[in-house]
């Protein structure tokens, strides 16, 4: 089953494959591309790895004006996107991690508006970093095999996760 989440934006602001890497990096996450070529905007699709988990998904890139005008769910945006890009990948939870993670540096450089398409459902910020430890603690245990450094990768992000957990119940 394939999955689908959009960024609304202006493709002006659309940052460099490089400047998302370097802040996620700076967010504390293992990410890399591994596919070749830059820029981001106008690829068809993406390798990348998180936590040295390969992975690969799909992009598509729209005009908004049409789009926007059918999709009667969404809110009105606060300023006039002139850009829809569709991340579409298969139940892949490394795809899933980079994604999202990909989608916070959208917000954080371009202030891109997220929604995940099948359920019609706005993703901020927040959810999404939330989201990401599920993810990788998922993917790992997916992964037969582990090294001894692997199992202690695991025991870290589950950690991370039970942490991340902690402080969501204390906000409440």
């Amino acid at each position: 089953m394939s999955m689908t989440q959009v960024a609304l934006l202006k493709s002006a602001e659309i940052p460099s494959k490089e400047k998302i890497q370097n802040h996620l990096v700076k967010l504390g996450y293992d990410f890399k591309f591994t596919d070749h070529g830059d820029p981001f905007y106008g690829a068809s699709n993406i390798e990348c790895t998180i936590n040295n988990y390969p992975t690969s998904f799909e992009l598509y890139f729209e005009e908004a004006k049409g789009i926007l005008k059918e999709w009667t769910w969404l809110p009105p945006p606060q300023s006039e996107p002139d850009t829809i890009i569709f991340f579409v990948w298969d139940s892949d939870f490394a795809a899933a991690a980079c994604i999202g993670l990909i989608c916070i540096a959208l917000i954080d450089y371009s202030a891109a508006k997220i929604f995940y398409l099948e359920e019609e459902m706005p993703y901020s910020r927040e959810m999404l970093i939330n989201d990401t430890p599920h993810y990788l603690y998922e993917l790992e245990k997916l992964v037969p095999n582990f090294s001894d450094n692997d199992e202690e990768k695991s025991f870290e992000s589950f950690q991370k996760y039970k942490w991340w957990q902690k402080l969501l119940k204390w906000f409440k």
